[in-house]
């Protein structure tokens, strides 16, 4: 999954710099700030950039995914480190704060706990088991399609969808209860961006940016005008993993995200 030194780029390590201090602003505002009135900006693409550089980095060419190798790399780099870390927190947390032992540890039997390590992990046994399937980006294209609808049906329709699961504490969590086991839902929901960065791989070279900055400055702008139009017309609240799901920004920022975070990959060919 990661490049060696010589195949790094620029905007990829960039982009993952920027991604982390907006995912510390984002957290931060909520003990400091009222909420996320701030955050609130950029909220539809800083979690998603980290998926669509997930799938960037997952494969240069889905023809030579190997399935064992994937999966074993899937259980050494992710699984492992999530189980020993969770475990590691796991006693501090029902030592020192308020909450509910048993269903703590089954939040991370089930996968519920650190959503973000686990949508990674799971987004990458996802794309390799259709892979494995048929490799070709027109089948996974349409099998993205049919699990990004399929997850935006539950989002919007949450609270009806688990009526009937309230009162099973392996299914519906009380502390999380907008996490199906191994967040699957949550997948779903951000399996277009994973997709975007492997199609963006794999086209690369043959994608025509305009490498300007009045390219980027023409997305922001655009981007910054749909927010305020969401924001006075639609009020539809920009997240990415509860109920309230059910945006335009974050429709908006498939498009903007293949031009606004590769500025350098023209720069990078000539050098």
């Amino acid at each position: 999954m990661a490049m060696n030194f010589q195949q790094r780029k620029d905007w990829v390590d960039f982009g993952k710099g920027l991604l982390m201090i907006l995912v510390y602003v984002y957290h931060s505002e909520v003990i400091i700030g009222s909420q996320h009135s701030f955050s609130w900006w950029f909220a539809p693409f800083f979690l998603t950039g980290f998926f669509f550089l997930s799938g960037y980095l997952y494969t240069s060419n889905i023809r030579l995914v190997n399935f064992k190798e994937k999966l074993k790399q899937v259980f050494r780099t992710i699984l492992v480190p999530y189980v020993i870390f969770m475990v590691f927190m796991l006693g501090p947390k029902i030592m020192l704060l308020d909450i509910d032992a048993e269903q703590q540890i089954i939040d991370v039997l089930m996968f519920r706990a650190s959503w973000f390590v686990v949508v990674i992990g799971v987004l990458q046994i996802i794309y390799t088991c259709l892979i494995r399937i048929k490799a070709d980006l027109l089948f996974v294209s349409l099998a993205t399609i049919i699990l990004f609808g399929l997850g935006y049906f539950i989002q919007v329709n949450y609270d009806d969808f688990l009526s009937f699961v309230n009162n099973n504490i392996y299914i519906q969590s009380k502390e999380l209860p907008n996490r199906f086991p191994f967040c699957f839902n949550i997948c779903m929901i951000m399996s277009p961006f994973f997709l975007l960065g492997i199609i963006y791989r794999h086209f690369e070279t043959s994608i025509l940016i305009p490498n300007s900055w009045k390219f980027i400055g023409g997305c922001v702008v655009c981007y910054i005008g749909l927010m305020g139009l969401d924001s006075c017309f639609f009020d539809s609240h920009i997240v990415v993993v509860t109920n309230s799901y059910k945006n335009l920004p974050l429709i908006f920022d498939l498009l903007v995200k293949t031009g606004a975070e590769t500025p350098q990959k023209q720069e990078n060919a000539t050098l």
